[in-house]
């Protein structure tokens, strides 16, 4: 009994489901692990022009390995795949990379009003914070941050923090967001990552070597050894990956978590900010002169950011830049 009553309080709790369960049920999502990322340039290589074929497909999330730490990143195209052609030189093909691999689980709708489904992985928490896509029948439905935002009707749904592990899907029920019909196929596709393990700093990008895990395919179906034909540059190396949430800073963030959404006072700015886990001193304060407004003031955590020596206000300013862009 004093067991139970203890992990029932998120400032007492020991058990880190405990806590992760009661700041969910409170409205805030625990943060996953956020995927490192980076980009690339793709072009072909001199054996191309003496290839059988004409065209070259790579599909959107094939794998790369880094030859630097040997984790997996996986392409991410804005469409299903590129084509390449192998009759003449084709050069910077800039694409964005992200570091995990794809997991999917398929499921069955019963076509029932704010229908729920936990996704487990042996992962856990290493699911990607953000990549999460939920397929419907073969048909992409959009993501939404809470179930009010969906519009009626609207093939929407919502990915939270599972209360137990791993991720929940919601859906709507016709008032906020459709209902998927009974029987259909539902497919959760995402992706599991290491977290800050993902990021590769160095001075020089030419020194962050990848290669490709994954085939590529010709218009006939055909398999293809990627590394043959197409050879992959880096333009940015991968970095802003981050841990899962610990469970001290979910008993902080928790309560101050904003119901709608809305960065209103200066515990959401906080809560926001902490999230980040890019700074090392954060100060959110009400200006003297005007109470309307709020002065942030952030130092941001080095040791996070660089690992080797390197001139800092040039380093910081280019990193910054390539995360807003």
């Amino acid at each position: 009994i004093e067991d139970a009553i203890t992990e029932l309080s998120i400032i007492d709790a020991t058990r880190v489901s405990s806590i992760y369960s009661l700041a969910t049920l409170a409205g805030h999502s625990p943060s996953r692990a956020v995927s490192a990322s980076g980009e690339i340039s793709l072009s072909t290589t001199s054996d191309s022009s003496s290839a059988d074929f004409d065209i070259l497909i790579i599909p959107n999330l094939t794998r790369i390995k880094s030859k630097n730490n040997g984790l997996n990143y996986v392409l991410s195209l804005p469409q299903d795949d590129i084509k390449f052609s192998m009759k003449g030189n084709t050069n910077g093909t800039s694409m964005k990379i992200l570091q995990g691999d794809i997991e999917t689980q398929t499921l069955t709708a019963k076509g029932e009003e704010i229908e729920s489904f936990s996704i487990n992985s042996a992962q856990n928490y290493l699911i990607d914070n953000y990549l999460v896509n939920v397929y419907i029948n073969g048909e992409k439905w959009k993501r939404f941050n809470s179930m009010l935002d969906i519009p009626r009707g609207e093939k929407g749904y919502v990915v939270k923090t599972g209360i137990t592990t791993g991720v929940d899907v919601f859906f709507g029920n016709d008032f906020y967001g459709k209902i998927p019909t009974k029987g259909s196929e539902i497919r959760v596709e995402y992706l599991v990552n290491s977290g800050a393990s993902g990021n590769i700093t160095t001075e020089q990008v030419s020194q962050v070597l990848f290669e490709w895990s994954d085939t590529g395919f010709t218009l006939t179906g055909k398999e293809v050894d990627l590394n043959t034909y197409i050879k992959i540059e880096t333009v940015h190396s991968p970095q802003f990956g981050a841990n899962p949430e610990d469970s001290e800073l979910t008993r902080l963030l928790a309560p101050k978590q904003s119901k709608s959404f809305a960065l209103v006072n200066i515990d959401h700015y906080d809560s926001v900010l902490t999230r980040l886990k890019i700074f090392s001193i954060i100060n959110v304060f009400l200006d003297e002169n005007d109470n309307r407004m709020l002065n942030l003031f952030l130092v941001p955590d080095l040791n996070k950011l660089f690992n080797t020596g390197q001139d800092y206000f040039w380093s910081y300013l280019r990193t910054s830049w390539l995360y807003l862009g």
